[in-house]
């Protein structure tokens, strides 16, 4: 997903994964989030889950 607000807008939820992980461990550590930032949970949510089913 393309991320469309705050610092990392235009950034897509793989690029925030790969190269900004402390973002990416904000975003899944909130509990209580709008509706964009609980797109973008969800999102990360999936993409984390994915790279850990990974074979190496």
């Amino acid at each position: 997903m393309k991320i469309t607000f705050g610092k990392h807008a235009g950034k897509s939820s793989e690029e925030v994964v790969l190269k900004h992980g402390s973002y990416a461990k904000w975003v899944l550590e909130q509990t209580d989030a709008g509706s964009g930032l609980a797109s973008l949970h969800a999102d990360l949510k999936r993409l984390v889950a994915s790279l850990m089913r990974s074979p190496s």
